[in-house]
């Protein structure tokens, strides 16, 4: 995923592994599910996640991302855009 702080002009680009939670400032991020099409391009892929800044008292964010069709589906808020670069197969699937 990359991550970019939009009120400091900075991106980072970090690796998730399904299932796990990252922390990054006042948000967290759950990839629940990660899928990718074998028979297209390695960064046509689709995630679904869940996405709670501390800052907010806003439910968090549920559903799926898109790499390739990003202007839909990323998340978005006031200071954080969260954008699926792609996923990737593990070596023991």
């Amino acid at each position: 995923v990359r991550i970019l702080d939009k009120i400091y002009g900075v991106s980072e680009e970090l690796h998730l592994a399904q299932g796990t939670t990252l922390f990054y400032d006042s948000i967290s991020v759950l990839v629940k599910q990660c899928l990718y099409y074998q028979d297209t391009l390695p960064g046509d892929s689709l995630a679904s996640v869940e996405v709670f800044d501390t800052r907010q008292a806003d439910k968090p964010f549920l559903g799926w991302i898109s790499s390739t069709h990003s202007h839909l589906t990323n998340y978005n808020n006031y200071r954080y855009n969260l954008r699926l670069l792609s996923c990737i197969k593990s070596k023991q699937e």
